[in-house]
C-alpha cells in the first residue's frame, strides 16, 4: 500500500491518494483535483473511488466534481443530508478496491456524522485516515456546528479517541486531513509529517488528559477565533460543488477602480507590504499574494461584496483565482495591474515601515500607540507592554478604539497581518506605521510585558530545572540563560538520563507546541514537568535570555 499526501498549504489541510500499485482511492480532495489526478497518472494508477470523512467547514470539496469527471463512486456518510448523488457508506461498512480494504469507522466529534477510514492490505501496515477527529497532537475543533453543540462534540472527540485506541493497533499510521495550519484544529498541533497511534498515545492531550472532563475543559478553553467564511462552506459542500470558474476577470481602468471603491467594492492590492506602504490607493486592502490570501480575503471581506484585485501580471491574478476558488470566492469585480493603478507616481498615499528595535528607541512616546493584531492565544503567550490588543478579524468593528490623533505602530507575528491592518487603519482615517518585523525581535528589544513568576526564582536558586526542547540551531541563536538543552527528539526517544526527577521541571520551545508534547511524555515517565510555552514566555515571566 502506498499513501501519497497532497498538501493544500493555503488552508493547512491534506488530501490523500492511496493505491496498491494498480488502483487508487482519494480521501478528502480539495478543489485542486488536477494535482490529485496528475499524481495518480505519475504513479500509473487508476482512481476508482473518492471518500469524504465529513462535510467540511473550512474549504470547498473537490470530491463531487472529481467523482463526476472520473465516473467513480463518491462515498459519503449515509447520515449526512446532501443534495447530490453519492454512494452512502455506513459505520463499520467495508469497501474493497483492488487490494485495498477500506473500513468506515464512526468518529464523531469534529462533526456529528464524521467517519474515519481504516485502509488495510494483506502485508502493509494499517493506515487510518482520521479527517478532523484525531490530529497530530490535537483534535479537530468542536464549535463549528453550533455553540450549543460544542461541549457534546468535545466529549465525543474524547470518546472517539478512546474507541480508536481500543479498535486500532498501535502501529497504525495516522493520516489526518486537518492540523497543518488549518483553523479546524482545536489547539496547536505537532510539527510532524507522520505519526502512529502509539506515538499519539504518548503526546496527544486527548490520550494524556486524566479524564474526559479535564480534556473537554482544556479543549474548550483553547478554542480561538476562526474565519467567518466557514459559515458558507458546509452548505456549499452539501450541495455538491462543481468545478470552479477560472476565466480571467475583466480588465479595468484606473477610473473604473476608483469609481468601484466609492460604491463599496473591495479592492485587494496583492503587492508586497513594503511596496504597498511606499505607494498605494487609500481604501484598498493590502493582502499579499501568498499562502494566506484566501483565508484573509474570506475572513475580512463580506461574502457578497465583489472583489477587484491589483496584481503585477495576469499570472498573479490566475494564482489568486485558484487560491480563492478553494473557499468558493470569485474575483467578480475585475482586475488591474499595479502599474495602471499607480501610473502617476505623485498619486496615492504612503505610510512608514518600522522595526521593533526602532519602537524600543521611541518609547516612551505619548504620541504613538502600539497595536497588536494577533489572535487572543498569541497575545496570551506574550505581548508588548502597554500595547492595545485588537485581533485583526475584530479591527473593523472596533476601529473607534484606535486613537485617530496618534501614530499607530501596528504589528503581528511577521508583518503579514499587520500590513492588512495598516491598510484598514489608513482607510478609516488613522495614521499607521507598519512594524515589518518578526515578533521574536520584540523580546530581543526588551519590549515584552513582564509578569514575574515564582518559578523563575526557583530555577535561579537551583530548586527547579529549565529545559529548552528546541533544536540545536534554535538554541544557538539564543536561549534562556539558566536552561539545559534537551531537544524534543531525545526526550521522545527516552534519552532523559540528564534530567533530575527530584526537582520540578519547566519546559519551553518557541511556541509552546513542542514543549507541550515533552510535558505530556515526561509526566508519563514520572517527572514533575510543566510547559511554560515559548522563549518569549520565559522573558515575560521575568527570566533572562542571551546567546
Amino acid at each position: 500500500m502506498h499513501v501519497v499526501p497532497i498538501d493544500i498549504p493555503e488552508l493547512g489541510n491534506r488530501s490523500y491518494l492511496i493505491h496498491d500499485g494498480h488502483v487508487a482511492i482519494v480521501i478528502d480532495p480539495s478543489r485542486r483535483t488536477k494535482d490529485v489526478i496528475d499524481t495518480a497518472k505519475k504513479a500509473n494508477v487508476s482512481i476508482q473511488a473518492v471518500f469524504e470523512t465529513h462535510i467540511h467547514n473550512d474549504y470547498v470539496t473537490g470530491g463531487y466534481s472529481m467523482s463526476q469527471e472520473l465516473s467513480v463512486p463518491y462515498y459519503v456518510s449515509s447520515h449526512e443530508f446532501t443534495q447530490f448523488k453519492h454512494e452512502p457508506i455506513n459505520d463499520a461498512q467495508t469497501v474493497t478496491i483492488g487490494d485495498l480494504q477500506i473500513s468506515a469507522l464512526p468518529t464523531p466529534g469534529h462533526t456529528h456524522n464524521h467517519l474515519g477510514f481504516l485502509v488495510t492490505t494483506k502485508d502493509a501496515t494499517p493506515a487510518f485516515f482520521s479527517g478532523g477527529s484525531l490530529l497530530y497532537g490535537a483534535v479537530g475543533r468542536t464549535d463549528l456546528m453550533s455553540k450549543d453543540d460544542t461541549l457534546d462534540l468535545a466529549k465525543a472527540q474524547y470518546r472517539t479517541a478512546q474507541f480508536l485506541r481500543t479498535r486500532l493497533d498501535g502501529t497504525t499510521e495516522l493520516y489526518p486531513t486537518h492540523g497543518f495550519g488549518s483553523f479546524c484544529a482545536a489547539t496547536e498541533t505537532e510539527c510532524v509529517s507522520v505519526s502512529t497511534l502509539a506515538q499519539q498515545a504518548k503526546t496527544n492531550p486527548v490520550f494524556t488528559s486524566p479524564n474526559e472532563a479535564a480534556f473537554t475543559e482544556e479543549l474548550i478553553q483553547g478554542l480561538d477565533a476562526y474565519p467567518v467564511y466557514y459559515a458558507y462552506m458546509g452548505s456549499l459542500n452539501a450541495a455538491g460543488p462543481g468545478e470552479p470558474s477560472l476565466e480571467p476577470p475583466a480588465r479595468l481602468t484606473r477610473a473604473a477602480v476608483m469609481s468601484a471603491l466609492h460604491t463599496g467594492v473591495a479592492v485587494v492590492d496583492m503587492r508586497g507590504r513594503t511596496d504597498y506602504a511606499a505607494q498605494h490607493i487609500s481604501g484598498t486592502y493590502n493582502i499579499e499574494l501568498g499562502s494566506d490570501l484566501a483565508t484573509y480575503v474570506g475572513w475580512l471581506i463580506a461574502w457578497e461584496v465583489p472583489l477587484i484585485v491589483v496584481a503585477a501580471t495576469p499570472t498573479e491574478v490566475g494564482l489568486a483565482q485558484e487560491q480563492l476558488s478553494l473557499i468558493g470566492r470569485e474575483i467578480t469585480g475585475g482586475q488591474i495591474t499595479s502599474r495602471d493603478l499607480l501610473f502617476d507616481t505623485t498619486a496615492g498615499s504612503s505610510y512608514p515601515t518600522r522595526t521593533f528595535k526602532e519602537l524600543a528607541n521611541m518609547l516612551p512616546d505619548n504620541d504613538l500607540v502600539v497595536l497588536d493584531v494577533r489572535r487572543r492565544s498569541e497575545w496570551q503567550r506574550g505581548h508588548v507592554a502597554n500595547a492595545l490588543h485588537i485581533p485583526l478579524h475584530e479591527l473593523s468593528s472596533r476601529m473607534s478604539e484606535v486613537d485617530a490623533d496618534k501614530t499607530i505602530w501596528v504589528h503581528c507575528a511577521s508583518g503579514f497581518r499587520a500590513a492588512i491592518a495598516a491598510s484598514m487603519l489608513e482607510s478609516a482615517g488613522k495614521h499607521p506605521a507598519l512594524i515589518n518585523d518578526r515578533f521574536t525581535n520584540a523580546a530581543n528589544a526588551g519590549l515584552l510585558a513582564v509578569e514575574n513568576q515564582p518559578y523563575v526564582d526557583d530555577i535561579a536558586h537551583g530548586n527547579a530545572q529549565l529545559i529548552d526542547v528546541r533544536d540545536r540551531a534554535e538554541w544557538k541563536a539564543g536561549h534562556a540563560i539558566p536552561a539545559m538543552h534537551v531537544p524534543l527528539g531525545m526526550i521522545l526517544e527516552g534519552d532523559v538520563s540528564s534530567l533530575d526527577k527530584t526537582k520540578p521541571m519547566y519546559l519551553y520551545c518557541d511556541s509552546g507546541e513542542r514543549s507541550g508534547m515533552a510535558e505530556n511524555f515526561l509526566r508519563e515517565l514520572g517527572f514533575d514537568a510543566t510547559n511554560i510555552g515559548g522563549l518569549s514566555d520565559w522573558v515575560r515571566a521575568g527570566g533572562e535570555h542571551g546567546q
